[in-house]
C-alpha cells in the first residue's frame, strides 16, 4: 500500500497518516520520490498494475526514482528509513523495501554521482 503516488503531473497523493508518521525529512523524501516519477517520464509509461509482466522495468522505474530522490534531498537516509518501516515483499510494481534500503545505502561515492548527475539537469529521458 503506497503512502504516496502520482495521480497525475499535477497532482500528487499523500496519505493523511504519513504526516503522523513520518519526519518532514522523511516525508521530503516521499515527495521527492514521487515527483522524480514525473521528471524521469515514468507518466507516460503504462501503469504497472495493469501490465505485470513489465516487473523488471518497473523495478527501474522505482530504483531511479529512488536514487533522483535521494540525489536531489541530498538525503538517501531519510527515504532509507521510510522503506525500513514499511517492509514490503516484492511485487509485480515495487521492488522489496529490503533491495530498496540496500541500494539506498550504497558508498557514498555513488551517492556523489547520482548529486552530480541531478545538478546537471536531471535524469536523461530515453
Amino acid at each position: 500500500q503506497s503512502i504516496a503516488s502520482v495521480l497525475t503531473e499535477d497532482l500528487l497523493l499523500v496519505k493523511e497518516e504519513a504526516f503522523f508518521e513520518y519526519t518532514p525529512d522523511q516525508l521530503k523524501g516521499i515527495a521527492a520520490h514521487e515527483l522524480a516519477h514525473i521528471a524521469n517520464g515514468d507518466m507516460d509509461r503504462i501503469p504497472a498494475m495493469l501490465v505485470p509482466e513489465l516487473r523488471a522495468a518497473n523495478h527501474k522505474q522505482e530504483y531511479a526514482a529512488d536514487a533522483l530522490a535521494a540525489a536531489v534531498t541530498g538525503d538517501p537516509e531519510s527515504l532509507a528509513a521510510v522503506f525500513e518501516r514499511s517492509q514490503n515483499p516484492a511485487s509485480h510494481s515495487h521492488p522489496s523495501s529490503r533491495d530498496r534500503v540496500r541500494k539506498l545505502r550504497v558508498p557514498q561515492r555513488y551517492t556523489e554521482r547520482l548529486k552530480s548527475r541531478a545538478d546537471e539537469g536531471g535524469h536523461e529521458r530515453g
